[in-house]
């Protein structure tokens, strides 16, 4: 869920769609940490939305996996998704402030916490 409204998702798309890329241009590209962009390019690529592909070889060591957009099919569901998932937060969100000042939902409170603690 955290990935469809993530930032750092949103920055790797971009940068992406302006042509393949390794993980050190996306990092450069997004601002994030090396462990946030590879979690989720591999969580991207698990959703059928990245695919890798092997550099050429040039320098000694292992190989660079650079990664580029799959087909826009899968691009445009997830997009959609993301949109969607983003939408119901700001509903949920604004239907927390529609209820007035100290009226947010059980969740945001702890409520819902205190009284399994209560229970048990």
């Amino acid at each position: 869920m955290r990935l469809l409204a993530d930032e750092v998702t949103d920055r790797i798309l971009q940068a992406l769609r302006e042509g393949s890329a390794n993980a050190p241009a996306l990092v450069r590209a997004t601002g994030a940490s090396p462990k946030t962009v590879a979690q989720t390019v591999e969580l991207l690529a698990a959703h059928g939305v990245l695919e890798p592909e092997q550099a050429k070889a040039g320098a000694a060591g292992r190989p660079s996996r650079l990664w580029h957009l799959s087909d826009d099919r899968r691009l445009a569901a997830f997009e959609v998704s993301c949109d969607e998932f983003k939408g119901a937060l700001l509903r949920e969100q604004l239907a927390g402030y529609d209820r007035g000042p100290g009226k947010a939902p059980a969740q945001a409170t702890g409520s819902r916490r205190r009284r399994r603690v209560r229970d048990a």
